[in-house]
């Protein structure tokens, strides 16, 4: 049985289970052959100019058992797309890499990168060093787990729900999109309340080289306005599986905010010691004079007089010769008078 492929026509013929391994128009399967029901198998894409057209890529999101598909897309030019289509659409990613691609001018489509999870567990998702501009006319990117507790949509019929482990998105550009990056989805079928399942996974951010527009609709009740969030460039955050983005950027400011307000007390603090050296060095001497040392505050004090030592004969003798040298700690300013 062949687990690796380099075209999507090969891999979607091999999971075919029509004559002659024909292929659906609608690339619609309802079951796929036996022998890659619930199998590790690898599609590699590289070095392809994709011009108003898509990856596409088999839809099993109603195979019970479907494949685990690990789909690797290097090198690649996503420019325009195809009505009804997005330029990548993936239900069965048990891990989706792509790398140094550009996704632009596909405002045809609702999403570029759609990954609508079906079925799978743990899948990891990385998107880096790529590009997104023009794309979607609700996101560029959106992934989501579906047929969790909280997810009812009736397209979809399978009852095994689909895990995301991590969605790591790492120095990629965003630019002219809608939306840049879209979690979970919204209540689907009679539901309401909010889908917290669909979006339920962690997300990494690391030095993306624009700022990032992302949506929760996972965490909003139906019909609710779904407000953006905006990320930084180069911020480095990652929100678990039981946090949003909004949380975590909450307390992510708030941080800053607290570092922020440090570094200005310490600036006042150097201010004032400033302002403080200024004036006494403008006293007209260009000398600075430490303010005298008590028993409580720290001070100036000048070297004491030398006390040699005691050769005294006598209890008398070396009374005076211990009184002298109190004497001179007082006169220094090392011990306070009495």
């Amino acid at each position: 049985m062949q687990t690796k492929f380099y075209s999507v026509e090969e891999y979607n013929k091999a999971l075919s289970t029509m004559a002659n391994n024909e292929v659906p128009s609608s690339l619609y399967y309802k079951e796929v052959k036996p022998e890659y029901q619930g199998k590790d198998v690898y599609l590699y894409i590289s070095d392809i100019n994709f011009k108003n057209s898509s990856l596409n890529i088999a839809n099993v999101q109603n195979v019970v058992n479907p494949p685990k598909l690990h789909l690797f897309v290097t090198n690649c030019n996503f420019d325009g797309g195809t009505v009804g289509y997005k330029q990548i659409y993936i239900t069965n990613a048990q891990e989706l890499n792509i790398d140094n691609c550009t996704f632009i001018n596909n405002t045809v489509s609702d999403y570029g990168v759609d990954v609508n999870l079906c079925s799978i567990q743990g899948a990891i998702i990385i998107i880096k060093n790529s590009v997104f501009d023009n794309v979607g006319t609700k996101s560029a990117i959106k992934i989501s787990a579906r047929k969790g507790a909280t997810d009812h949509p009736t397209d979809i019929t399978v009852t095994t729900p689909a895990t995301v482990d991590i969605v790591s998105i790492s120095k990629c550009t965003f630019q002219n999109n809608v939306t840049d990056y879209t979690i979970g989805t919204t209540p689907k079928g009679e539901d309401t309340e909010p889908n917290t399942t669909s979006g339920s996974y962690t997300v990494k951010l690391s030095g993306n080289l624009t700022q990032m527009i992302i949506k929760e609709p996972y965490t909003y009740k139906k019909d609710e306005t779904v407000e953006p969030i905006i990320i930084p460039s180069e911020m480095f955050m990652i929100k678990n599986d039981t946090e949003s983005i909004s949380e975590v950027i909450t307390m992510k400011l708030t941080s800053n905010q607290v570092e922020a307000l440090n570094n200005m007390n310490v600036a006042a603090q150097k201010a004032q010691l400033g302002t403080y050296l200024k004036a006494n060095l403008e006293k007209g001497d260009g000398s600075y004079e430490l303010p005298s040392a008590t028993t409580s505050e720290l001070g100036g004090v000048k070297q004491s007089a030398n006390q040699a030592h005691s050769s005294a004969d006598s209890v008398a003798n070396l009374v005076n010769d211990f009184n002298s040298l109190i004497d001179k700690l007082i006169a220094s300013g090392i011990m306070a008078s009495n």
